[in-house]
C-alpha cells in the first residue's frame, strides 16, 4: 500500500467521508491512531535545551540557517518548550542593501541605454523596480477577452404601431352583443 502524499483525498474511517492529507480532521486521525501517518509541524525546529544560558545561543545558531523572513524563537502555548519558526519584517539595513545591490546590478547591465536616455532618473527608477518585482512572486493576470458590439438603431413602422392600437381599443370598448350595463 502506497502512503498517501499531502493533498490527497482519503476515506475518513469513522464517518466513511473524503477528507484531505494534511488537513486538522486527518491530523486528529492521526494522534488518535486510526489512520497510519507521519505528521510533522514545520513550525517545530528543536526542543528548548535543558540549561538555560544554551537557550539564546541555540536561537542564533538556528537562526544563521533559516531563510530571510523567518527567525526562530521560544514557543509560547501549545509549542512550549520547542523553537518555533516565525515570519519577521526585514530590517531596514537589509532592506537599503538589497536596494542598493539591485540599483549597481540594474545601472552596470544597463549603462548603454541609460546614457541615450533623456530622463535618466525616472528611467533608472523604473528598471530598478522591474529588477527587484523579479524576485517576488506573482500570479499572471488573468487575459480578459474583449468582445465587440454593434449597436444599431431601432427600426420602427408608425403606420402598423397605429393600426394595431386602433384594433385594440375596438375590441376592448367594442360594440359586441354583450351589454354590460342593462340592468342600471
Amino acid at each position: 500500500m502506497s502512503i498517501p502524499a499531502k493533498n490527497d483525498i482519503i476515506i475518513n474511517p469513522k464517518t466513511n467521508r473524503p477528507l484531505r492529507v494534511g488537513g486538522r480532521t486527518w491530523r486528529n486521525l492521526v494522534k488518535e491512531g486510526l489512520i497510519s501517518g507521519h505528521y510533522t509541524d514545520p513550525k517545530k525546529l528543536a526542543p528548548l535545551p535543558d540549561n538555560p544560558e544554551e537557550v539564546e545561543e541555540e536561537i542564533k545558531r538556528i537562526n544563521k540557517t533559516l531563510p530571510k523572513g523567518t527567525q526562530a524563537v521560544r514557543g509560547r502555548g501549545k509549542y512550549k518548550g520547542q523553537i518555533i519558526t516565525r515570519n519577521k519584517q526585514p530590517d531596514t539595513e537589509d532592506v537599503r542593501k538589497y536596494t542598493s545591490k539591485m540599483a549597481s546590478k540594474v545601472f552596470s547591465e544597463n549603462i548603454e541605454a541609460l546614457q541615450n536616455s533623456d530622463d535618466i532618473e525616472a528611467e533608472l527608477e523604473r528598471l530598478i523596480l522591474q529588477e527587484m518585482a523579479k524576485g517576488m512572486k506573482s500570479k499572471p493576470k488573468p487575459k480578459i477577452k474583449e468582445e465587440t458590439y454593434i449597436l444599431e438603431e431601432p427600426h420602427y413602422e408608425e403606420e402598423e404601431e397605429e393600426e394595431e392600437e386602433e384594433e385594440e381599443e375596438e375590441t376592448f370598448f367594442g360594440d359586441g352583443d354583450i351589454d354590460y350595463f342593462e340592468d342600471e
